[in-house]
């Protein structure tokens, strides 16, 4: 399963589960101050993204993943004059009834929502500029198969070969082998 299918799903359904938000989007990651004045003007709104991934396990030649997720909320002042924080509070309780619970209609997501935390991202500036912004995260298991699929090797950028060398402790080299890493007929194309 591909982590971007599973982010993609989360912004579909909240979307919908949230409708008075302005705009919900991925994003790339974790929000510093200097970018939210890209997305104050878009504000209420909701940036969705994979934070990282805590580790893998394997079950035959199936892999999971527990990936840590955030929905960073962005708010400003509201159209009847509503503070950006009290803009932010109305907002998170559907957002939270969204994520609670939802494995995005995947079959992958193995688990629900884990560890589910909100935090308050304050600062005296962002006030000062009458912004909230609020991060939500947590974590879920995410079936992430085994061998790359056609479709995931397509996205991979040119990386079109790799070489490896086993070699006993004494330095004695029982194999080097150089191989590729995508298909040939996939291998020409950008």
């Amino acid at each position: 399963m591909s982590l971007v299918a599973v982010r993609d799903a989360m912004v579909v359904a909240i979307k919908a589960a949230v409708p008075q938000l302005v705009s919900v989007e991925r994003h790339a990651g974790r929000f510093d101050e200097a970018e939210l004045a890209r997305y104050a003007s878009a504000a209420p709104a909701v940036r969705v993204a994979c934070l990282g991934i805590i580790g893998v396990s394997t079950r035959g030649s199936e892999k999971a993943a527990d990936v840590l997720w955030g929905a960073f909320v962005v708010a400003g002042t509201g159209r009847r004059g509503a503070d950006a924080q009290t803009v932010a509070l109305t907002l998170l309780p559907p957002l939270l009834a969204c994520i609670e619970g939802n494995r995005w209609g995947l079959a992958e997501v193995e688990t629900r929502p884990e560890a589910l935390k909100v935090d308050n991202l304050y600062s005296a500036r962002l006030d000062g500029n009458a912004v909230a912004l609020w991060a939500a995260s947590w974590r879920q298991r995410i079936s992430i198969g085994g061998i790359l699929s056609e479709e995931a090797m397509a996205q991979l950028p040119d990386f079109l070969s790799c070489g490896l060398t086993q070699e006993e402790a004494d330095g004695t080299v029982l194999d080097a082998t150089v191989f590729p890493v995508r298909p040939p007929e996939l291998a020409g194309e950008a």
